[in-house]
């Protein structure tokens, strides 16, 4: 068997195209490979969507000398490892209740020369 069905797509792909799996008769999963991958990052995203905790994250890419925040540190580090930044020490360095706050802070390591965008509207 060269080939055979994705039960989600309905498209007949090769072998090769499928995710590996060692309890499938032919080794290969039901599903192809994109398939697959749609609904990995669909429940990941889902996922760390549900665990956000309310607070907001002041970061430092120290590598890269960026600064940014974020609600979800955990997507937003996934985030700068797609985009080609160096986020294995990716370093949290305050919790705020609210984004304002994170801003702020945000805005001074700007000032000190941290890499980053701010979008900081206050009524100072």
């Amino acid at each position: 068997m060269e080939s055979k069905e994705c039960k989600k797509c309905k498209q007949v792909k090769e072998l090769w195209e499928f995710t590996l799996n060692k309890l499938s008769p032919f080794g290969r999963g039901s599903y192809c490979k994109k398939c697959s991958q749609k609904y990995s990052r669909k429940y990941q995203t889902k996922r760390l969507a549900d665990a956000k905790d309310g607070r907001y994250y002041v970061y430092l890419l120290t590598e890269d000398g960026y600064c940014g925040q974020t609600e979800q540190p955990v997507i937003r580090k996934a985030a700068h490892k797609t985009n080609g930044k160096n986020a294995e020490k990716m370093k949290l360095v305050a919790s705020f209740n609210t984004r304002e706050e994170a801003l702020k802070l945000e805005a001074q390591y700007h000032s000190m020369g941290w890499q980053g965008a701010n979008n900081i509207q206050t009524n100072d």
